[in-house]
């Protein structure tokens, strides 16, 4: 009799998720360094590598981060400016703080020693190139260093004041970088990519034969924009521009909120992109990292003058990018500015969707730094640019009847 036809191999199951990346930048709010007796300062202009006299350590601190549990680190670097050229061979290790919170670094004696008993077991040894003046020094990666941080249990989403101690590791060279203390010179930069798995219904990178992305471009103006005090919870829809982050009458700090008209995604769409487009009204200057995200709700409320109207808005729990002006970009009256992506904090809206985003309103505080930015407020010249995809399995076609 004839041998039986082998069974059919059954078909791929695709994967339910696919993998996007996200780039964060901000700029250190606490810089210091340690001498061998234990005397720390924070108000240098500038970080020697390693002695001014002593023998001294560094150390670094940053705003708070949101970078979702699990995520997969793929590059974490500190970024200098060079005060001066100096030569010699230097390496540098430098060691994050392993603490869900480290506690803010102060002038208080050996606060910058005591924290190398819970440093990470990771660590990133730099051969410190000799860098021009102004130039900038860049650190290896550090994602070893930053994910065993992120590692710890009890973390949550959130990346608390990322805490980095710098010391000699062997050669006798100098390196002089500046602080950013007084912001009249580049603070110190961290910058970190990851990636995280998003829901799809199908992956085109592992399924490629059976799933079709489809892609979509929007760009929307926004529909109302608004300046809150921080004083006295006066909310200002009317201004004719907007103030990142101090209101040039009264000189008080103010949070903001720019809406948007409703928006039609589907709900299980990818955002790749999420960008701000907006134009510069006055010459401001100065290092600020602005935190943006969304107002977490399925229908927010119109902006209105009530007051804490901007304030209230805000939720622990939206995802926040932080985005950090260097001390000259976007300071030309005229010109525009259009942000890094921020496609994470679009993102959580979409999850949260049934294919209808209602109102999407975008919120904003100041981070760190105490530079300050000013942006025409029109409607017109405020526009959200959005990269989406879906991802659909591929339907095999019916098989052909069998001849009789």
């Amino acid at each position: 009799s004839p041998s039986p036809s082998p069974s059919p191999s059954p078909p791929p199951v695709a994967s339910t998720t696919i993998s996007v990346c996200q780039d964060l930048s901000a700029h250190a709010v606490v810089t210091a360094e340690e001498e061998t007796d234990g005397t720390v300062t924070t108000d240098s202009s500038d970080l020697e590598f390693f002695e001014d006299g002593p023998e001294q350590i560094i150390g670094l601190q940053f705003p708070n981060i949101r970078i979702p549990s699990g995520a997969d680190v793929t590059d974490a670097r500190l970024i200098f400016n060079a005060v001066d050229r100096l030569t010699g061979t230097l390496v540098a290790d430098i060691y994050g703080e392993r603490r869900n919170t480290p506690s803010a670094i102060s002038e208080s004696t050996n606060n910058l020693s005591g924290r190398l008993s819970r440093k990470t077991s990771a660590k990133s040894s730099w051969n410190v190139p000799v860098v021009e003046v102004g130039a900038v020094g860049r650190s290896p990666n550090l994602k070893n260093v930053v994910s065993e941080v992120l590692s710890m249990s009890g973390r949550g989403d959130q990346y608390s004041s990322p805490t980095f101690i710098v010391q000699r590791g062997s050669g006798s060279g100098k390196r002089r970088f500046y602080s950013g203390w007084g912001y009249t010179h580049p603070a110190v930069r961290l910058t970190i990519t990851y990636c995280v798995e998003v829901p799809a219904v199908c992956n085109p990178v592992t399924d490629p034969s059976s799933c079709e992305e489809t892609c979509s471009d929007v760009m929307i103006n926004a529909v109302g924009s608004s300046e809150e005090d921080t004083t006295n919870q006066y909310a200002d829809t009317g201004s004719t521009d907007l103030e990142f982050f101090v209101e040039g009458g009264t000189g008080n700090e103010q949070v903001l909120a720019i809406q948007f008209p409703s928006l039609l995604i589907p709900n299980l769409a990818v955002v790749k992109t999420a960008k701000l487009l907006m134009e510069v009204d006055e010459d401001r200057y100065g290092d600020v990292t602005t935190s943006i995200q969304s107002q977490l709700s399925s229908n927010p409320a119109l902006l209105t003058t009530s007051t804490g109207d901007v304030s209230t808005r805000f939720n622990s729990a939206s995802p926040k990018h932080l985005y950090a002006f260097s001390p000259t970009s976007a300071s030309a009256v005229g010109t525009s500015f259009r942000s890094v992506n921020f496609a994470p904090v679009i993102q959580s809206l979409v999850d949260m969707s049934s294919g209808t985003i209602s109102r999407p309103t975008l919120l904003f505080e100041r981070a760190s730094g105490i530079g300050e930015r000013t942006f025409r407020s029109d409607n017109e010249d405020i526009v959200l640019e959005l990269n989406y995809c879906t991802h659909n399995k591929l339907t095999s076609p019916s098989p052909s009847p069998s001849p009789s």
